[in-house]
């Protein structure tokens, strides 16, 4: 399967630093058994591609000029990503790591290249917390793009019971996959079982066991891309 994960960032071609742990050991899961082009929207202010355990990193980067027009940017790299999905491809999914600007851009693209998609919210897209400044929700450029996102994907996905409520309340189905990731560098990744049962498990790290293939068959959560 060839599949396209789009990700804020974290993916920082040392492997060390300015990473998130839980993407890491996803996109080296994956790769074992997949081909696997990973979409970074700003890991480095220049554009670049780099190999990272077994996938290809494209950072979009950000344009040279006009980043004070509101909203400019948003479209540069929008542009930037189909041009990318379009060179790289073609691809059996297009998967969103974090709703809001990676959302918005892997599903409002999959649905121009007619491609299913797959978003997982997996931080604070749907809380607003003002004491602390936290949360996705607190500003309406952030809950416009999710909105977006939420409504464009073939399924999204929640790391917990409490996230899928709030999904829920926004009238969103959502299936519960927790995030999680391998429990040491260099752990030893068991060989993936051949049953349907399984599948599953097999495709991510620890308990973050979704199969990219419930997206290509009909279940409740799905909606086909228009």
């Amino acid at each position: 399967m060839k599949i396209a994960l789009v990700v804020p960032g974290g993916v920082d071609r040392s492997g060390r630093e300015r990473v998130i742990p839980a993407l890491l050991s996803l996109i080296a899961r994956l790769s074992q058994r997949h081909q696997v082009h990973v979409y970074a929207v700003r890991q480095y202010d220049q554009a670049c591609c780099y190999p990272l355990l077994g996938a290809t990193v494209t950072n979009l980067g950000q344009p040279q000029r006009g980043r004070g027009v509101p909203g400019r940017t948003l479209l540069w790299r929008h542009r930037a990503l189909v041009r990318a999905l379009r060179a790289d491809g073609p691809f059996d999914v297009v998967h969103a790591f974090w709703a809001a600007v990676p959302g918005w851009l892997a599903t409002t693209a999959a649905r121009q290249l007619k491609i299913p998609s797959l978003l997982s919210l997996a931080g604070g897209e749907l809380v607003a917390l003002p004491d602390i400044g936290y949360g996705g929700q607190l500003h309406w450029q952030s809950r416009l793009l999710t909105a977006r996102a939420l409504r464009q994907a073939t399924c999204v996905t929640a790391a917990s019971s409490f996230m899928a409520a709030l999904a829920a309340s926004h009238g969103v189905a959502t299936r519960i996959v927790p995030l999680g990731a391998e429990p040491c560098a260099g752990a030893t990744v068991a060989a993936p079982s051949s049953s349907s049962s399984s599948l599953m498990r097999s495709l991510y790290p620890g308990r973050f066991a979704v199969s990219i293939a419930m997206i290509l068959a009909p279940t409740p959560c799905m909606r086909s891309p228009a």
